[in-house]
């Protein structure tokens, strides 16, 4: 394999020159996993269209950085051990994206199997790097493509990072994972977290909780956008032109959805006991199987009612506690959740 020194975060990486090598690299992941590196895997908001999805389908929200988005890739080279870190963009005058391979000290050899990571690579303001995982698309030759289930990939980032990862001080760049909330929380994100963090964002992305939906991008710093997209959007009403208006406008559908729950109808004869488990979103709780804990999906908080009991029962609880609760089916057809926890049970 040919391969080349380049400048990468400040210091060198390992510039793979061979296209034979990317073009395997990419058929893989496309054959394999379904996986096109150059795909846009967001759509542009659009209020017509979107608002309705936020009303039907759970979103977490998050900050879009104005950094470079870029695949981390941990498989095996020559029956080597490689970290691979995949431009998504193609630049100008090449076919091919760019691939650099990075020294990581991991320590789960089964991550070579093929892991692929999602994420953008910033530069801050300090003049450091950062590798900002988003999610987790690939883990140990496994596509988790189909998983309905954002928290479990997430959960299982930390956990990598946890326990099969070393931060070393000759590292490129340092690595974090991606803070998600509720989008009845949207408006502290973008008042007062953004204003935290040591780089700039340029928008932000609702993020379905089913992998079957794209993210939706809000770009809210309408300098950052490339001129003749600029222009292509700036007659559009559906294209993003007042950040409070809508950020206020998607906090108001939040709200509007958990007051529609409130006057579904329940079938009393439809009563099941589950385990339950909190999240770190708010009114966000997870369902088990009492028998054989089996993941079912989301209580569905119907309520300010419910919310305030479940908020309370799990005021002590850490995210790993379950607690067990008596659960009512509702016949609202409109609900992706139909379970709605009624009582604790001891």
């Amino acid at each position: 394999m040919q391969t080349q020194y380049i400048s990468f975060c400040n210091k060198n990486g390992l510039n793979i020159k061979s296209n034979s090598v990317k073009t395997q690299i990419l058929n893989d992941l496309q054959d394999k996993y379904d996986i096109r590196i150059i795909d846009r895997h967001h759509e542009v908001f659009n209020k017509e269209k979107h608002f309705n999805r936020l009303e039907r389908i759970p979103h977490v929200c998050s900050l879009k950085s104005n950094g470079n988005p870029y695949l981390m890739f941990m498989t095996k080279i020559d029956f080597v051990n490689t970290v691979v870190m995949i431009d998504k963009k193609i630049q100008m005058g090449y076919s091919l994206p760019r691939m650099i391979i990075i020294r990581l000290c991991i320590t789960n050899d089964a991550l070579f199997n093929n892991t692929l990571i999602e994420g953008e690579m910033i530069h801050d303001t300090n003049d450091d790097w950062l590798f900002l995982i988003s999610d987790l698309l690939v883990y140990c030759d496994v596509s988790l493509k189909t998983s309905n289930d954002l928290f479990k990939r997430v959960n299982k980032m930390y956990a990598l990072l946890k326990t099969d990862y070393e931060a070393l001080s000759m590292d490129l760049f340092s690595i974090q994972i991606k803070k998600y909330v509720s989008l009845n929380d949207i408006q502290w994100l973008y008042n007062d977290f953004s204003k935290q963090l040591p780089y700039t964002t340029r928008g932000m992305y609702l993020k379905p909780l089913y992998c079957k939906f794209r993210d939706i991008l809000i770009n809210y710093d309408n300098t950052l956008i490339k001129k003749n997209v600029r222009e292509k959007y700036a007659t559009d009403t559906h294209f993003l032109t007042s950040k409070t208006e809508v950020i206020e406008n998607i906090k108001h559908k939040s709200v509007e959805k958990y007051e529609i729950c409130s006057t579904s109808y329940v079938d009393d004869k439809n009563i099941r006991d589950f385990n339950i488990q909190k999240t770190d979103i708010p009114d966000l709780y997870k369902i088990y199987d009492i028998n054989n804990d089996t993941y079912i999906g989301f209580a569905c908080v119907d309520s300010l009612k419910t919310s305030k009991m479940l908020s309370w029962d799990f005021k002590d609880s850490s995210l790993l506690t379950k607690l067990k609760f008596s659960c009512k089916k509702t016949k609202n057809t409109n609900f992706t959740n139909i379970w709605i926890p009624t009582t604790r049970m001891m």
